[in-house]
């Protein structure tokens, strides 16, 4: 990882473009906090997409995702974008989208 994206008291969790080395989706979270990455829902590689599965203090799970979506974007894009959303769902029914 490079250092120059390190943040104190962070992790950083990121997904990297494939082969190219021009982007990627990033999540910076408290080291505090207690979370997981969702690697059954991060192994897509026909989107840009990145979740992690927090743990609050009062025990209830809720995932958080990076998602990047092109301008050039397809519909098959957006169908893939709307299966990993429905995988997630089976994998935590408390979701919260927020676009950026």
């Amino acid at each position: 990882m490079n250092s120059e994206l390190d943040i104190d008291g962070c992790v950083l969790h990121r997904k990297n473009r494939g082969s190219r080395h021009d982007g990627s989706v990033a999540i910076y979270i408290k080291s505090s906090i207690c979370h997981e990455s969702c690697d059954s829902l991060n192994i897509d590689t026909n989107i840009e997409a990145y979740w992690l599965k927090v743990k609050s203090e009062i025990g209830k799970s809720f995932l958080v995702c990076a998602m990047y979506s092109p301008p050039s974007a397809s519909q098959a894009y957006f169908d893939y974008i709307l299966d990993n959303i429905e995988a997630a769902c089976e994998v935590c029914c408390d979701l919260s989208y927020l676009k950026i």
